[in-house]
């Protein structure tokens, strides 16, 4: 059995590249609460994913995705033995994803050039090279923006009425000053219940969700306009450009600029 792992921290990134080998034909692990989101491409073999509410079987040369904060029961088997390479994001700061997406096969990214994506990144990072590892983190945030349009977002079974109706009003006024004032005066509840309800339910707070939103706004007209940095910031309710780009960073990871040049070049 050969399993190779690589990690590199790059600012607020932190990611581990691992490329595991084997000629068994059958393999299991139970996965603890890991604080790792990750992508895995199957290789030779097949596995599942299992819980009590939740099963996916992935086949050689698919793609599927483990969210962060998860716990599985994992069983790999194969006639020719097993290969996978796996590529796990334990950025701490990454608040863009924790939690919000489930377990899910990714069938459009499953595919010759996600796998070569994933060995270029993998040997990079195995280089001794800095320039090459810091490449490979570019990489990575360019496979990770595409795969955010095909990731499917965890539903919460059910959310109170006053959070339904913040969440409601945060989508509707999100370009406007919004405040938690505004908020409690909205759902008729006082400031610190609305703070705890989100906090029981969403595992955020409404100033953190509203954030959130405004940045994935963001993301998505870095990605597809031409608009100015500044154009973008005061189009999605920031009070500055400074704000936003301080907000982005410890959300996304990266900056604006970084961000908008990692897309354009997937999109090229």
């Amino acid at each position: 059995m050969k399993r190779e792992c690589y990690k590199k921290k790059f600012g607020t990134t932190e990611l581990i590249i691992e490329h595991f080998l084997s000629d068994l034909k059958h393999y299991e692990e139970d996965t603890q609460e890991q604080n790792a989101a990750c992508f895995v491409f199957v290789m030779k073999g097949t596995v599942t994913f299992s819980s009590d509410s939740e099963f996916i079987k992935a086949v050689p040369r698919s793609l599927l995705y483990v969210p962060k904060l998860s716990c599985y029961q994992v069983s790999w088997s194969g006639d020719k033995g097993i290969e996978y390479y796996c590529i796990h994001d334990i950025t701490k700061t990454n608040d863009f994803e924790s939690k919000r997406y489930r377990l899910s096969l990714l069938p459009q990214l499953s595919n010759a050039h996600t796998l070569h994506r994933f060995v270029q990144i993998f040997d990079l990072f195995s280089s001794k090279d800095v320039p090459d590892k810091f490449y490979a983190i570019s990489l990575y945030y360019s496979f990770y923006a595409e795969a955010l349009l095909y990731l499917t977002e965890e539903q919460p079974k059910w959310v109170s009425e006053p959070v339904a109706c913040a969440i409601a009003f945060i989508k509707e006024h999100y370009t406007d000053s919004l405040s938690m004032d505004m908020l409690a005066e909205h759902v008729y509840i006082s400031k610190s219940h609305l703070h705890h309800l989100f906090k029981k339910e969403l595992n955020t707070t409404p100033i953190k969700y509203i954030n959130l939103y405004r940045i994935e706004q963001v993301s998505t007209d870095l990605r597809n306009t031409k608009l100015s940095i500044e154009e973008i910031s005061e189009r999605h309710g920031f009070e500055s450009v400074i704000n936003m780009r301080k907000v982005f960073k410890r959300i996304v990871g990266s900056t604006p600029s970084e961000y908008r040049k990692i897309t354009a070049v997937q999109a090229e």
